[in-house]
């Protein structure tokens, strides 16, 4: 996720007189803010290639003070993009609710849909060829990973909703391996239990596809692919809606891939909904 719009334009307005070593700097504030907000100097430097004295002349250029200011910017405006449910919950609300909900929606499936095609393809490929598929999904998203499991089920099998206490998710992850995927769903606050599970994930060595909110994740941190969400929204609660599209265009993608086999397993679905009469079709 890009850095947030207030910093993205002073760069912007300083971009085309900046030295290649600054503008290096500068795409890593741009691109990956939390290294700035959450390290010091020195790391700043080695992660952009650079040297600590190019840091802080970019610091200079964009009108701060020094790093510590650069630093506390992009630390505020970072958590100013998603205050907890609770504050939120104090903020009036705008005089156009349904014009609010609109505009978010549209720009979070905009942010959700924005997939580079290598990365597509690539998480695409691992869920329709991997030899297990498993999902966790924070408290508040198991709805949505459920869902996303039950349309995989359909598509291809042994996919899995790890679910239950700590324990018994932990047991479950151990059996996974190299050929395995796994997909992680959490947003800002994260949960513990899930930041544990992805720590036990990548240790084992099972790529691990994470979707959430943005750079500061700690689901990005040795993720295999990192997908972005837009959850954005001027009510209390995350929106969903950014997600689900892009569940959404996985599940499509891997129905394309896996056309054969997923035509085979929806008539047998098919087969036993009729024979069973489970379904009422209007007539």
């Amino acid at each position: 996720m890009a850095a947030p719009r207030a910093l993205r334009d002073r760069i912007a307005s300083v971009s085309a007189s900046l030295s290649p070593a600054q503008r290096r700097v500068a795409r890593l504030v741009d691109e990956s803010p939390d290294v700035v907000a959450f390290g010091t100097v020195a790391e700043v430097a080695q992660a952009s290639g650079t040297s600590p004295q190019t840091v802080l002349r970019l610091a200079a250029r964009l009108g701060h003070a020094g790093f510590p200011d650069l630093q506390d910017q992009v630390r505020t405006e970072l958590v100013a993009r998603l205050p907890p449910a609770a504050a939120r919950i104090r903020q009036p609300p705008g005089a156009d609710v349904l014009g609010d909900v609109a505009a978010a929606d549209l720009d979070n499936v905009a942010t959700s849909l924005d997939v580079a095609p290598a990365v597509l393809d690539a998480v695409v490929a691992q869920l329709a060829d991997a030899q297990r598929v498993a999902v966790v999904a924070a408290d508040s998203w198991s709805g949505i990973g459920r869902l996303f499991v039950d349309h995989l089920l359909q598509l291809r099998a042994d996919v899995e909703l790890l679910e239950g206490p700590a324990p018994r998710i932990a047991r479950l992850v151990a059996h996974l391996g190299p050929d395995d995927v796994v997909v992680a769903l959490d947003v800002r606050r994260y949960e513990r239990w899930m930041l544990e599970t992805v720590a036990q994930v990548t240790a084992q060595g099972v790529p691990l596809v994470a979707v959430s909110d943005g750079p500061t994740s700690p689901l990005f941190e040795h993720a295999a692919h990192r997908l972005v969400v837009g959850v954005a929204s001027p009510g209390p609660f995350e929106s969903a809606t950014g997600v689900v599209a892009l569940l959404h265009l996985l599940v499509t993608e891997v129905a394309a891939r896996r056309r054969d086999d997923a035509r085979d397993r929806l008539d047998a679905a098919e087969a036993a909904w009729a024979e069973r009469h489970a379904l009422l079709d209007g007539d």
